[in-house]
């Protein structure tokens, strides 16, 4: 029997079982590839939902901590401490410059390039200002070395006033000593007077350097306050809170427009009061 006559030989019930057998099988392999493919899709899908939502989280903790820590960055450039002598960059500059950091390592291309170009306007605006702060710092350290000489001239003067007090009331009084101690009393209150006539120049010198450093600084506060709506804009967008950008671009029109009439009349006063005028 050759292979032919063995092939017909067989039952077409058995050619039917294994026909159907195949066609089953095949079904299988085809739904096991399709279920398969979209298993790997909805896997796919998921890690990219939870990527998101770990990111949104990250960007939500970072912009609202930057959006609490950009407005006090501007006021404490253009309204510096009065009492730092050392004059480098404030509190309020280095928080936000840390936050400006974060925000660049979780924003979107756009939005991080936003804040690196926020960041390098108040680089440059520090630049520029150098000299003035450190004038000023100059300025608030001398006034505080004679606000001190003052304090100390005042307390010896007050010391020496009670022990002169004291003198006189406690019989037998002696004259030489009542002398010396009031001796003692003039030059204390000789000190301190001449501390304060130099202290109240030491404070019109401060008021002075401050508004000079406020008209350096005031030319450059706009455009940073400009700027800073993009970047609060491009924040809003990475949250996808983008329905009220039309609403927040007009308020912030609103306020720059306050704003600028601020500035002309803080440009005035620094006008009126600088130099030789104060």
């Amino acid at each position: 029997m050759n292979f032919f006559d063995f092939i017909r030989s067989v039952p077409d019930v058995v050619w039917s079982g294994l026909l159907a057998s195949g066609l089953t099988l095949g079904g299988v392999l085809i739904s096991n590839r399709s279920n398969k493919s979209r298993l790997e899709m909805q896997l796919n899908h998921d890690a990219t939902i939870k990527s998101q939502e770990r990111t949104a989280s990250l960007r939500r903790d970072v912009y609202l901590d930057a959006a609490k820590k950009m407005p006090k960055a501007l006021s404490s450039l253009i309204e510096p401490s009065d009492r730092d002598e050392s004059f480098t960059v404030s509190p309020g500059l280095s928080d936000f410059f840390s936050v400006a950091a974060q925000i660049q390592l979780v924003a979107e291309p756009v939005t991080a390039s936003l804040v690196g170009e926020l960041v390098s306007k108040y680089n440059d605006l520090l630049m520029k200002s150098a000299f003035s702060r450190a004038v000023l710092g100059k300025a608030i350290s001398d006034r505080n070395g004679w606000e001190r000489k003052c304090e100390r001239a005042v307390s010896e003067s007050e010391r020496v006033l009670l022990e002169l007090n004291r003198l006189k009331e406690v019989p037998p009084t002696d004259s030489k000593m009542i002398d010396a101690v009031m001796g003692s009393y003039e030059r204390y209150f000789n000190e301190a007077e001449e501390a304060r006539l130099a202290l109240n120049g030491a404070e019109t010198r401060v008021r002075v350097e401050r508004l000079n450093l406020l008209k350096r600084l005031l030319p450059n506060v706009k455009d940073i306050a400009e700027f800073q709506v993009s970047v609060l804009i491009g924040i809003r967008n990475d949250l996808g809170l983008t329905s009220d950008v039309e609403l927040l671009e007009l308020q912030a029109k609103k306020e720059l427009t306050i704003m600028e009439n601020t500035i002309s009349s803080l440009e005035e006063l620094v006008d009126l009061y600088s130099g030789d005028k104060f």
